[in-house]
């Protein structure tokens, strides 16, 4: 083999290599980002609901709870069951797994884990940025147990923060919902392996062509 086609061969096998993972890693992005968007819109709907039917008074009067009360004292304000039972109404059926509910001083006022209420997070990048008035995501994994569930497999969760006020209002607090979106990132893996084994299949091809017509030349 002469070192013109071997250079060609490392040439081409590098680039390939350069190529492939430049395609995995932008439809890897693309699909990620579209998944935050979709959740992104339902989740709207679902802060506009909550402003919507609580008005200005009624957030303020459950994100502002007297600064005297103990956890317990916090779990137990007459003003979380209708907002629970308002969250349920709206979130049942749909892969939201749970639901939090943070004042402006960051402190878990209202939560479907009734346990964290009363805890505080406002060093979280994501609910500082909420509170300043954008949407932030993160991905990140669960135990099948914080499911119920006894299948053992790894629970992809979308965790968005989303501010909430009532109309025409500043930022009052901010609304944490966990999406469980296991099988939406079960299938855009299954198609990133697609489109990499397709990827693949094609560029074999071509270099496989452009390698007998190098071939022929550097032998003639």
């Amino acid at each position: 083999m002469s070192s013109r086609l071997r250079n060609f061969l490392l040439i081409s096998i590098l680039g390939m290599l350069c190529v492939l993972a430049g395609v995995v890693i932008i439809y890897g992005e693309v699909s990620t980002e579209t998944l935050r968007n979709q959740h992104k819109g339902h989740n709207e709907i679902l802060v506009r609901v909550v402003a919507n039917s609580l008005g200005y008074h009624g957030l303020n009067n459950l994100l502002t709870p007297p600064g005297d009360m103990s956890e317990s004292e916090l779990r137990n304000r007459p003003v979380l069951k209708p907002f629970s039972q308002l969250v349920n109404r709206h979130t049942q059926g749909s892969p939201i797994v749970k639901v939090k509910l943070y004042n402006r001083d960051g402190t878990t006022v209202y939560s479907t884990d009734s346990s964290e209420i009363g805890s505080n997070n406002i060093d979280s990048e994501n609910l500082q940025r909420a509170l300043g008035g954008a949407f932030a995501s993160k991905f990140i994994k669960w135990n099948a147990e914080k499911l119920s569930r006894d299948d053992g497999q790894t629970v992809d969760i979308l965790e968005s923060y989303m501010p909430v006020s009532a109309e025409g209002q500043a930022v009052q607090g901010v609304l944490e919902l966990y999406s469980d979106v296991s099988e939406v990132v079960a299938k855009m893996e299954a198609e990133q392996r697609s489109m990499f084994l397709y990827v693949t299949f094609v560029f074999l091809i071509y270099y496989s062509i452009q390698f007998i017509i190098f071939y022929r030349t550097d032998q003639a």
